[in-house]
């Protein structure tokens, strides 16, 4: 053991096995922690494409189970601005002369108010066909009116307001809304909007 001590030669070689063996297990233990740290963004990606199998799985239930004729059956079915047609009604039994408010009645009632649907574009793929429609004119509606209009599309109850059975795959692709008054000083909303619309084959 003396001589290992006052050799310093003899003592740097037999600390190199020593070292290299050092430095190999840090080597293995930077590889390790390369490795764990691997496992773990392998491990949030399975999640994440779980997450995201299960999301597209409710898309296409929806898709499949959805009605072709939504749409016409709850928008262009939907009365639109009924409230300030029962005012106009009441008002003109006592005016019966204001042609202004006579104009406004049978707009109301005439049906050009209505939504109409424009079909503008159609795509076919594998499980489900998308079209593009959008409102062929501006439809006037009341804040009720609104939310009515938004819950069919949205498939999200507001207010009172149930959503229905059927709703397709509906997104908005462009909304416009600008606020106006009505002949009575009412606030109403000047609509119009164009939809993606996804439904089965």
């Amino acid at each position: 053991m003396k001589i290992l001590f006052s050799n310093p030669i003899l003592f740097s070689l037999c600390l190199i096995p020593t070292l290299l063996s050092l430095w190999v297990l840090q080597g293995k233990k930077q590889d390790l922690k390369f490795a764990q740290i691997r496992i773990e963004e392998i491990h949030k990606k399975a999640i994440e494409i779980n997450r995201q199998n299960k999301i597209n799985a409710a898309v296409f239930a929806q898709i499949k189970e959805s009605d072709p004729k939504y749409l016409q059956k709850e928008l262009e079915t939907l009365p639109l601005l009924e409230s300030e047609l029962r005012r106009l009604e009441t008002i003109l039994v006592h005016h019966k002369d204001n042609a202004i408010l006579h104009r406004r009645l049978d707009f109301l009632k005439s049906g050009q108010n209505n939504f109409s649907l424009s079909e503008a574009k159609r795509r076919t793929g594998e499980q489900f066909q998308e079209v593009d429609l959008s409102l062929a004119h501006p439809v006037e509606m009341d804040d009720e009116d609104v939310k009515k209009m938004l819950t069919s599309i949205e498939g999200v109850p507001i207010n009172n307001y149930p959503t229905k059975q059927g709703r397709p795959q509906l997104l908005i692709r462009e909304f416009d809304l600008v606020k106006e008054t009505s002949n009575l000083g009412e606030d109403i909303f000047l609509v119009k909007w164009n939809l993606l619309q996804r439904e089965a084959l």
